[in-house]
């Protein structure tokens, strides 16, 4: 049941400055930059200093590229190895791998199997929902608006409980979204941080669970994962932005298997930390883990298992999604707060179909001798002959 509409109240004066900048970008002067630093100095507090500056700056890092480039290029090695293929590096982490006659071009988790015009389909998320609602699929309530429409956005949120904001179209990995949006203000600031990759914000309602990555293959299911959102444990002396900071530095100094992103102290990440009680100058008792996101794109190894029993049920309404989307290597994430129970009953939801969906997610996992070797079967995909009827080379129906 729908709570009680709530009375709107005018955003705080620091939310009202950022839009006021924001404003002056999106009519031509500068402003946009500037209104960003000053909702992160909100967040993480001007008294952080450097530190501040570090964990809210990128989350990028050319160490965390050339591992991940590296941890690719095993990946594709191993697959042509165990396919008896021969793998050509053209430079640039491109790779051409050949078998019987038969060449495909790989860079990442970029390969030749769909077609531009899937790929961006599925992007659409807008698109992308009206497909699966109308096929009785379960995905989140929604609200497609653009950027002059705040207001329509305000009135979803007011309806109902705790809402997602994030870019209509062209995103991945978390880019610009938002968990965890309540109020007026929330919604304010999320829609600046949806703003800059978008004309269309989608706001979505909550939907709680654990959250899981199926990947597949011409409907064919390869492998599923739980990703958790990405947490960092108190010591009893530390601030949370001070465990954030380690939490980066650990990622930079890691082996060459851990190419995790670094943390990114925004608002995702202060609802998450509100949520629970926290905020980024909070000091969490020893052995406390407090999760610091909303949304998964940030976590690390060690947040990511390999999963061997979903309910048939969820791979077939999943498989369903891929189906409607038309994408041949897609990745479908969806939260349900119980695996072992079909979607509708439990009031779980399909979140995304992907096309080009991370390969590398698969292996970096906590129990790396679990993972599911994805590559092969997409590589034995890639390297048949066109003739060749498409059966699949595994499979896994739960």
């Amino acid at each position: 049941m729908a709570s009680a509409r709530r009375t709107v109240s005018a955003p705080p004066r620091p939310t009202r400055l950022v839009r006021g900048l924001d404003g002056l970008a999106r009519s031509g002067k500068p402003g946009g930059a500037v209104a960003a630093r000053v909702d992160r100095l909100r967040i993480a507090g001007i008294r952080s200093g450097r530190m501040g500056w570090r964990v809210t700056g990128s989350v990028n890092d050319p160490k965390l590229y050339e591992r991940q480039a590296a941890l690719y290029r095993r990946i594709w090695e191993e697959a042509a190895s165990t396919l008896g293929a021969r793998i050509e590096d053209l430079g640039g982490e491109f790779f051409a791998i050949h078998r019987d006659g038969v060449e495909t071009i790989v860079r990442f988790h970029l390969v030749m199997i769909d077609h531009p015009a899937t790929i961006a389909l599925a992007l659409d998320k807008p698109v992308v929902h009206r497909l699966l609602r109308g096929s009785d699929l379960p995905v989140p309530d929604y609200r497609l608006v653009d950027l002059r429409s705040r207001g329509e956005a305000m009135s979803f949120l007011l309806d109902g409980g705790p809402c997602v904001v994030k870019p209509a179209n062209g995103t991945g990995g978390g880019s610009g979204v938002t968990c965890g949006v309540e109020s007026p203000d929330d919604l304010s600031r999320a829609w600046l941080a949806a703003a800059p990759f978008d004309d269309h914000i989608l706001i979505e309602r909550a939907i709680y669970g654990k959250e899981y990555r199926m990947l597949f293959l011409d409907g064919v299911l390869l492998d599923v994962i739980c990703r958790a959102r990405p947490s960092v444990e108190g010591d009893g002396r530390s601030q949370v932005i001070g465990l954030i900071g380690d939490e980066c530095r650990r990622r930079l100094d890691a082996g060459p298997d851990e190419v995790a992103r670094l943390l990114h102290l925004d608002l995702d990440a202060a609802l998450a930390l509100r949520a629970d009680g926290w905020s980024a100058r909070s000091v969490p008792p020893s052995g406390q883990r407090v999760v610091v996101k909303g949304t998964v794109g940030e976590n690390a190894r060690a947040d990511n298992t390999t999963v061997r029993g979903l309910a048939p049920a969820i791979v077939r309404s999943a498989a369903r999604a891929v189906a409607l989307t038309r994408v041949r290597l897609a990745g479908v994430d969806l939260v349900t707060p119980d695996p072992d129970a079909p979607l509708e009953d439990s009031g779980g939801a399909i979140l995304e179909v992907n096309g080009t969906p991370g390969l590398h997610y698969h292996y970096e996992v906590a129990d790396p001798e679990r993972a599911t070797k994805v590559a092969v079967p997409i590589l034995d995909r890639l390297l048949s002959r066109a003739d060749e009827p498409h059966e699949p080379h595994s499979s896994r129906s739960s």
